[in-house]
């Protein structure tokens, strides 16, 4: 299957050409999950690209049910993406969360099971926070975590560990204007209202003087390598 993360580049190297790129010639190369990401990069990418215009009746008329119901959330979201320090993970971490119907402190808890550390729930919970909100560097999270990650979210740690890679801001292209074809652009899926956590503050991470402590530290901030077992 077609990488995402390939397909958003070629995409944004074709919309830098002569003609803006047509959407769905990349769209149709992916499907569920792989197709609702990258219509959030590009959607995104375009926000950024101050040259189109969507209005409010193409919004609606391409999603009737749910235009405002979750799209502030999907904004914030393709936002962290292109301005954080972990790729796509806000775009895709919650995504794959919600696909499988696990709330966030369910996920925390499992994720903690899996990697011995149950008496630091909190301080993977942290961790796990900065993860969707693009606030911890993707280079830093171990193999060990994204093998953990991906057994309970139904998608390979190969895939998140691309899906960390940084997204380069795109460049503005002065000089074109027109409308955006409602049914590219239209954010096609509303999250579940009681999947996704209310709004909240940076969660800090507990301090803890304990061998288990400094081994989640190691996990989610050591690199690739970090926790390893032989």
């Amino acid at each position: 299957m077609a990488d995402v993360h390939a397909l958003f580049d070629a995409f944004v190297a074709a919309d830098r050409g002569p003609a803006p790129a047509d959407p769905h010639r990349f769209l149709d190369q992916v499907a569920g999950l792989d197709r609702r990401e990258l219509e959030l990069l590009i959607d995104g990418y375009l926000q950024r690209a101050p040259r189109r215009t969507v209005s409010p009746e193409v919004l609606r008329a391409a999603h009737p049910a749910g235009v405002a119901a979750g799209a502030a959330r999907t904004s914030d979201r393709v936002e962290r993406a292109f301005a954080g320090a972990s790729g796509s993970w806000p775009v895709l971490l919650p995504r794959l969360r919600e696909a499988a119907r696990l709330p966030r402190r369910a996920l925390v808890d499992a994720l903690s099971s899996r990697l011995g550390v149950e008496d630091e729930t909190e301080r993977v919970a942290a961790y796990y926070h900065e993860m969707e909100r693009g606030l911890l560097p993707a280079d830093g999270v171990s193999d060990r975590v994204l093998v953990a990650l991906a057994a309970l979210l139904g998608e390979s740690a190969e895939r998140l560990r691309a899906a960390g890679r940084a997204i380069a801001p795109p460049a503005a292209v002065p000089g074109r204007d027109g409308t955006l074809a409602a049914a590219a652009f239209a954010r096609t899926a509303t999250p579940d209202e009681e999947l996704a956590p209310p709004a909240e503050p940076a969660v800090k991470r507990p301090q803890s003087g304990r061998q288990a402590g400094a081994l989640v530290d190691a996990l989610f901030t050591g690199g690739p390598d970090a926790g390893a077992t032989a």
